[in-house]
């Protein structure tokens, strides 16, 4: 009952999205296909390893080169999310590409409002996040993974004008080269838009920054840097995972609310 095309040239219609979960060196080839084909619209490259080892550097990158050449032709060329990313999970869109079976990440109830976004390089961090904590449900979430097309500034820029979107909670490795600047310049589209940017960035220590670059071929780049430009630009930085997950909570919980004067109570158990 599914139906099946002998390639994709074969496919009767344009897809809106393919999602590619093959073994890493057949993405290459697959990739050339998909540009020559001119039947896809977009396209999530699960499969890692692309770009994030000594081997396959060289081509990762030629393939790299090849979708953004595309994008010069008539009508942009497909757009790749990935490689080495977990997908999207879209309310809006109603569908999952994370394939994570329902009895080891039970889904959220379903709210009738979702005002905030997760975008994240690392799959595992969303996951370790939903898993702590049950209020967590955004409208989407999104894996990057190692930006091979799409990148942070592309996705940030794209959410800071979505008027449905009041909170953006982000986690990022690494920059690809002058996306940072890109990236600060949409957090500040977003905020000047009313929205809330939360950010963590990983890598602050020896041994994070060499986790940062085995996973999604990234540079760390310097914390201090990091925070000092993107508190200017209006973000909300964490300083730890702990932090994050409050914060990204507080900006979606008193968004738009007016605090003011000191009818302020607490209550404390210690």
């Amino acid at each position: 009952g599914v139906r099946c095309a002998g390639s994709l040239a074969a496919l009767p219609q344009k897809l809106d999205l393919l999602i590619v979960a093959v073994a890493a060196d057949a993405v290459y080839g697959l990739v050339d296909e998909i540009i020559a084909a001119g039947t896809v619209e977009s396209v999530m490259l699960i499969p890692g390893s692309l770009g994030e080892t000594m081997k396959s550097r060289v081509p990762a990158a030629a393939m790299a080169a090849r979708i953004n050449a595309a994008h010069a032709h008539e009508g942009g060329g497909p757009i790749f999310l990935g490689a080495n990313c977990l997908g999207v999970v879209s309310h809006p869109g109603s569908y999952d590409s994370w394939f994570i079976p329902l009895e080891r990440l039970p889904k959220p109830q379903k709210k009738p409002e979702r005002n905030s976004v997760m975008l994240s390089q690392s799959g595992a961090f969303m996951i370790t996040r939903l898993s702590r904590n049950p209020w967590l449900d955004p409208r989407y979430m999104l894996a990057v993974g190692n930006q091979t097309d799409l990148t942070h500034g592309d996705m940030l820029a794209f959410f800071a004008e979505r008027p449905e979107i009041e909170t953006v909670g982000i986690y990022i490795e690494g920059f690809k080269d002058l996306d940072g600047q890109d990236f600060a310049r949409a957090v500040r589209a977003a905020v000047v838009n009313g929205k809330q940017v939360v950010i963590y960035k990983a890598g602050k220590t020896a041994p994070g920054m060499g986790g940062v670059m085995g996973h999604t071929a990234s540079i760390a780049g310097s914390p201090a840097l990091f925070a000092s430009v993107l508190r200017h630009a209006g973000a909300i930085v964490a300083d730890d995972l702990d932090a994050f997950d409050d914060l990204f909570y507080i900006a979606g919980a008193l968004h738009r609310k007016k605090i003011g004067g000191n009818r302020l109570g607490g209550i404390s158990g210690a």
